[in-house]
């Protein structure tokens, strides 16, 4: 088809202190470059939906689904090349804005940006099962090498997942972002400017001062209630998280649970049945993307 040659939100990690939602809004799940595209060529190709599923939170899959039989079901009837690519590109469309909405995130529209060159040498990485490109592009630092190797090593475990075990797709997907997170453009800034220990959740534009900036480095971590900057990261289970949490029946009944290291914001929402953007707007985190362990949600 045409329109692939023309188109072409941890903290989640601060040295290892802070768990945030998983999100590709800052990174390119909206771009004909990004791994949710090759996941819908891979989908419409084989006639096989479940090649998106994982992308999306479970209770959008049947958005989805529909959405996709009808494109699908445009394109299998039209010999027309334009109308295979206004179907194609209507389905894209449409997964981009259920996968960010699951995500809490705005739909913006489809980017055609250039790919950032970390996140560019972190697929590389990826497709090659190796560091390397990574390392020679200048990405892998002293400073975030000890996380860079334990997110990866993390990816590479959920890597080769059966495409039908949507959930195992959805771990795949936590632990892809996290490690992609860590290459983007400002990544080290956002965290500097973010993380007040004082107050619990940060709100990024609260953030003042030069003294966060002290706050991400390697020695304020190590004192940090007795974690350690070596401390590797691995983001919780569905089912881990659902084995901490209190008895419930409404979201409010939540806002007594502690955030556990490893927690993520996509984690809790999985478990709990309730959107990223639900537990945002109940617990009044401004910024979806911090969350920190030992936090109570609704402090």
């Amino acid at each position: 088809m045409k329109f692939k040659s023309k188109m072409v939100g941890t903290a989640l990690l601060s040295i290892g202190l802070i768990v945030g939602v998983p999100t590709l809004a800052s990174a390119h799940c909206d771009t004909p470059e990004g791994p949710t595209y090759d996941a819908l060529q891979a989908a419409i190709d084989e006639g096989n939906f479940d090649h998106i599923a994982y992308w999306v939170l479970e209770e959008d899959e049947e958005e989805l689904r529909n959405i996709y039989d009808h494109a699908i079901s445009v394109m299998e009837k039209s010999d027309d090349e334009e109308i295979d690519e206004l179907a194609e590109r209507y389905l894209f469309e449409n997964f981009v804005r259920i996968h960010r909405a699951g995500e809490g995130a705005p739909y913006t529209g489809i980017s055609h940006e250039p790919v950032e060159p970390g996140i560019a040498a972190a697929d590389e990485s990826i497709a090659q099962e190796s560091l390397q490109p990574l390392e020679d592009g200048g990405f892998i630092t002293d400073e975030n090498r000890d996380v860079a190797e334990s997110a990866f090593e993390e990816l590479l475990a959920h890597k080769d997942f059966d495409v039908e075990d949507t959930e195992a797709g959805r771990e795949y997907v936590n632990a892809y972002v996290i490690f992609t997170h860590l290459f983007e453009e400002g990544h080290g800034e956002e965290h500097s400017e973010g993380h007040d220990h004082e107050d619990g959740h940060v709100h990024g534009e609260e953030a003042h001062g030069d003294t966060h900036a002290e706050e991400s480095t390697p020695s304020h971590a190590a004192s940090h209630e007795g974690q350690t900057s070596n401390l590797t990261w691995e983001a919780r289970t569905v089912d881990e998280i659902k084995a901490d949490l209190p008895p419930y029946h409404s979201i409010e009944d939540l806002q007594i649970y502690k955030v556990v290291w490893g927690d993520t914001l996509w984690g809790i929402s999985q478990a709990t049945g309730f959107t990223v953007e639900e537990l945002s707007e109940a617990f009044h985190i401004t910024n979806p993307d911090l969350i920190f362990a030992n936090d109570i949600l609704g402090k």
